[in-house]
């Protein structure tokens, strides 16, 4: 064979690869395109027919999907919607049995040929509905109301919208299978028992944002192991973890208070880290924490275990504590301080 035709055999080879790998990769592509296209179709519930009813002057629009499930909306303008309860309006009496398994809210829907937009969901709105395993809130949504889903005890995965800044109180209180939640990055407030009696929960890390958390947010969250606080919190409220009997690791860099009954009965808690910027840690913060041994405060000043001039108690109140580190500049200081000289022959530099 000539150098001539042999190169042209190996052109020849070479162009047959390139087109078979451009084939394939159109190939491939439009595979993904079409995966894809039908997970958007998917996450695009379709809305078959809507029926309006009039209750204390509200106008409710009950909405049925091609699934058969359904919802319900409260027309608030004449653009806009909230999802509310619709218990007191289905004929049938059966609103929770018609609102089960994934529930996917749309952004919008179509009612008398008027696109609404939907913004909020109102308080209760889905309490005890006990068949409600996922539900999915679109980003139109900037509000929930209290108790929205309190008691929804087959719950396991929530998707919150993006611009959420608050979450009311008792919002996912009681959702019992309710395993990891993901919180916007603007998010600002939690509400007191938001997420109380959420037994499912292993781990929380809360964002930056977030700069008021009310009481007993986590209480009886008895299966969290661990939580990992923004720097934005500055106070921990009473019974914030009170009864998180499997808690063992806490990260709270920018905490300046921990109130009393903070961390109640965290029975598995075996040390804790206490953050330089920490200036007052309220009498009985840790009470019940029966296996906590060791603690480490990073404060040059000792923080005050006292509001205004009356003692409230010890922070480590029937704790066994054996070791309390300190800044060495300020070990001395610690030893004579009310609140902590009571563990004196503890308390070392570090």
């Amino acid at each position: 064979m000539t150098s001539a035709a042999a190169f042209s055999l190996l052109l020849q080879v070479k162009t047959n690869c390139v087109m078979k790998t451009i084939y394939f990769n159109i190939i491939a592509f439009l595979a993904l395109l079409l995966a894809f296209m039908g997970c958007q179709k998917e996450s695009a519930p379709k809305i078959v027919s809507t029926r309006e009813v009039t209750h204390d002057d509200k106008v409710i629009v009950e909405a049925t999907f091609k699934d058969g499930k359904q919802l319900y909306f409260q027309l608030l303008s004449p653009n806009t919607a909230s999802v509310t309860s619709g218990w007191q309006f289905s004929q049938e009496a059966g609103y929770y049995w018609k609102c089960y398994g994934g529930m996917v809210i749309p952004s919008e829907f179509e009612h008398n040929e008027q696109l609404y937009s939907v913004t909020c969901i109102e308080n209760s709105a889905f309490q005890n509905c006990n068949k409600l395993s996922s539900i999915t809130i679109p980003n139109s949504v900037t509000s929930i109301g209290e108790a929205a889903f309190m008691n929804c005890s087959d719950l396991q995965a929530v998707e919150l919208p993006t611009a959420l800044d608050c979450i009311r109180s008792y919002t996912f209180a009681g959702c019992k299978l309710l395993s990891a939640i993901d919180f916007p990055e603007r998010l600002r407030h939690i509400e007191s028992c938001a997420f109380s009696g959420c037994e499912a929960l292993s781990s929380i890390k809360l964002p930056e944002s977030l700069e008021f958390v009310g009481g007993g947010v986590f209480e009886q969250c008895i299966r969290l192991v661990s939580v990992e606080m923004g720097s934005g919190l500055k106070t921990l409220p009473e019974g914030l973890f009170d009864g998180c009997c499997y808690l063992t690791e806490v990260k709270m860099p920018a905490v300046e208070r921990v109130n009393e009954t903070a961390f109640r009965n965290c029975t598995a808690l075996q040390s804790i880290e206490l953050p330089a910027t920490l200036q007052r840690l309220k009498g009985r913060a840790f009470v019940g924490c029966s296996l906590l041994t060791s603690v480490t405060c990073h404060a040059t000043t000792p923080p005050s275990t006292y509001y205004d001039t009356e003692p409230v108690g010890d922070p480590f109140q029937g704790c066994p504590i054996e070791e309390i580190k300190v800044p060495m500049a300020s070990a001395s200081t610690y030893r004579n301080t009310l609140g902590w000289r009571h563990y004196a022959d503890k308390i070392v530099g570090m």
